[in-house]
């Protein structure tokens, strides 16, 4: 919250720690879809004055490494 101006920022980022000795079955981790988001996002910000919220979004060069056949 901005002290000053009395409006709640909005922000996505939560830290959720995933256990490394729980799931010893589970052996590909978080990376690979075993973990999980408790980020618990707004999901009503879609727009914003009826423009997409995407303004300077650029994907990640990472994704296309992330993703594999099964």
């Amino acid at each position: 919250m901005d002290a000053d101006s009395g409006v709640a920022e909005s922000n996505g980022v939560v830290f959720s720690p995933v256990s490394t000795t729980e799931h010893l079955l589970t052996v590909a981790g978080p990376r690979y879809g075993t973990g999980y988001c408790d980020a618990q996002c707004p999901r009503d910000l879609n727009f914003i004055n009826g423009v997409a919220n995407s303004a300077g979004w650029v994907p990640s060069p990472n994704d296309n490494k992330l993703i594999s056949p099964l």
